[in-house]
């Protein structure tokens, strides 16, 4: 009796699928399929114009950023040009963006004052170092002998070690 039920059930199920099926399903799935076609066409037409359109706006923004690389690269070698001669330009050169950053404006206005001022302490014909250093340095030395009971004298200590090679003894 079981094996006769599963060979009507295999039955029926072959009845549905070659008989009942084409009959009644393909044709509702058919009228499915050709309505939802022009809107899928539609669809798949606006995607590609919009793929497009976002491809055009991906390289815009690929170049805007190999530009602002490009940019910045040059600062970099501009300062690194300029603190060859004078490190304490280069210093002041990096420290442009903290300094500038500190005043509240908005920041398209900030990096165009950043550029400038970057722009006008490495193209300075002053050798700030050499202008800055020596009083720095000799300010420090009365601090450093005060604080040492007049043991140590930084001038000459830093002569000493090779990081000055142009300062002057100190006058007690």
């Amino acid at each position: 009796m079981a094996y006769i039920s599963l060979i009507a059930l295999g039955v029926g199920d072959l009845f549905a699928f070659y008989v009942f099926f084409p009959f009644f399903y393909l044709p509702r799935l058919l009228k499915a399929m050709l309505t939802a076609l022009p809107s899928l066409i539609i669809q798949g037409l606006t995607t590609m114009g919009a793929a497009e359109a976002k491809s055009e706006k991906m390289k815009a923004l690929g170049m805007k950023g190999v530009e602002a690389r490009q940019v910045k690269a040059e600062e970099q070698a501009m300062i690194a040009l300029a603190s060859a001669d004078d490190p304490v330009k280069g210093i002041l050169a990096e420290m442009v963006p903290l300094l500038v950053g500190a005043v509240d404006m908005p920041a398209y206005i900030r990096k165009g004052v950043e550029a400038q001022v970057r722009k006008a302490i490495v193209n300075t014909p002053i050798n700030i170092t050499n202008a800055a250093a020596p009083p720095v340095i000799k300010w420090l030395d009365t601090q450093v002998t005060k604080l040492s009971g007049g043991k140590v004298h930084l001038a000459e200590e830093l002569k000493a070690l090779g990081v000055l090679s142009t300062a002057e003894k100190v006058a007690e």
